[in-house]
């Protein structure tokens, strides 16, 4: 995660704070965890980089939610 951020001309210093939500799937036979989605909170914005990431931590999608703005990144 701290690569895609460098990637993206955000430094771990403009962090203002991640809330790692666990991403689950189930059916019959229960739920099982299958990633991690990681709300970045910066500093200087009201928004946040999401970063979905699979069991071993590799990087599945990115994108941003609300204001915040990142070249190369999708806006929802």
């Amino acid at each position: 995660m701290a690569e895609l951020l460098a990637t993206l001309n955000i430094g771990l210093t403009s962090v203002a704070s991640i809330v790692y939500v666990p991403e689950l799937a189930g059916g019959r036979s229960g739920t099982s965890l299958i990633g991690v989605v990681a709300w970045v909170d910066l500093e200087a914005s009201s928004g946040s980089v999401v970063i979905e990431m699979n069991l071993r931590c590799r990087v599945k999608d990115a994108y941003t939610h609300g204001e915040r703005r990142v070249p190369g990144l999708a806006a929802y």
